[in-house]
């Protein structure tokens, strides 16, 4: 972010703030976590600037799906690890296995 943008966003409210960031393609990263009146007031002014038409209501439901995305992703349990090695080989040399390499090479 250059120099003079930062300048600009620190005159502004986090409501005000908030907007411009849902309205931008760019993050604006916050330095400290909003207080509850601040997060209000960054909702109402939010809501305001989408039924002004000022942010489309396409770029909320974009900026919504990226959030539940990020999430998902790291909110979820971890995938479990595919077998490998003694582990593997202990899978792939069962005698089902044996069974239908077999039956293949009776075909084949």
């Amino acid at each position: 972010m250059s120099r003079t943008l930062a300048t600009q966003i620190r005159r502004f409210s986090l409501a005000v703030v908030t907007a411009l960031a849902m309205y931008s393609t760019s993050t604006i990263a916050a330095t400290e976590p909003p207080k509850p009146q601040e997060q209000m007031a960054a909702l109402e002014a939010l809501i305001y600037a989408v039924e002004q038409g000022r942010i489309p209501l396409s770029r909320v439901e974009d900026a919504l799906k990226r959030q539940r995305r990020a999430k998902e992703r790291f909110l979820a349990p971890p995938r479990p690890r595919p077998a490998s090695g003694a582990a593997l080989r202990a899978i792939l040399g069962r005698d089902e296995h044996q069974a239908v390499a077999a039956d293949m090479k009776r075909f084949a």
